[in-house]
């Protein structure tokens, strides 16, 4: 705990001069890539971040990266932040912000209709969980973090999450305003 709130303050002095404004498409351009978070850039280990970030623009309520990345710092870094933040950490958090939050099985996955989801998977390329934004526009849902699917529109969350080729689907939140 008491590194967790170190590493926050450290990251918070670095990160409030960096301006991040509008969805995150991509991690690893700068100037996210440059924003620590734990002991490492966030274009290594701060997708749960962005896609938190990200979705609290899709339900209008922007937050700014650097306080997302500080709220986590003190209670969600996963082993300092080398492997991010503790999936469980992304409901957790929105819940203690009065969102309603939806967990799904990966049995249930066709059932979410949210109109913002935070989805975690094992990402066999880069041997690690990678986490991903999806949420509702009227051209259909979007996912935002991954390169693959930019700029693509899918009628239902499954149909893009199926798209996202994982051997080990781990965790899809849904998030909708209380």
């Amino acid at each position: 705990m008491l590194i967790g709130r170190l590493l926050a303050k450290r990251s918070r002095n670095h990160n409030r001069s960096i301006p991040i404004e509008g969805y995150i498409r991509d991690q690893s351009i700068a100037p996210v890539r440059y924003m620590k978070y734990g002991t490492a850039h966030m274009n290594y280990n701060g997708c749960e971040v962005i896609a938190t970030y990200n979705a609290l623009i899709s339900l209008d309520t922007p937050m700014p990266l650097a306080e997302i990345a500080e709220a986590y710092s003190k209670s969600g870094l996963w082993f300092f932040g080398i492997f991010g933040t503790w999936p469980a950490a992304i409901p957790r958090f929105f819940r203690r912000r009065g969102y309603r939050v939806t967990m799904y099985s990966k049995h249930r996955f066709r059932e979410a209709d949210d109109p913002t989801l935070i989805y975690t998977y094992w990402n066999p390329r880069f041997r690690g969980i990678h986490t991903v934004e999806l949420h509702k526009t009227p051209k259909g849902y979007t996912v935002l973090n991954l390169r693959p699917l930019m700029g693509r529109y899918f009628p239902t969350p499954a149909a893009a999450i199926r798209m996202i080729k994982t051997p080990l689907p781990l965790r899809l939140t849904g998030l909708r305003h209380p």
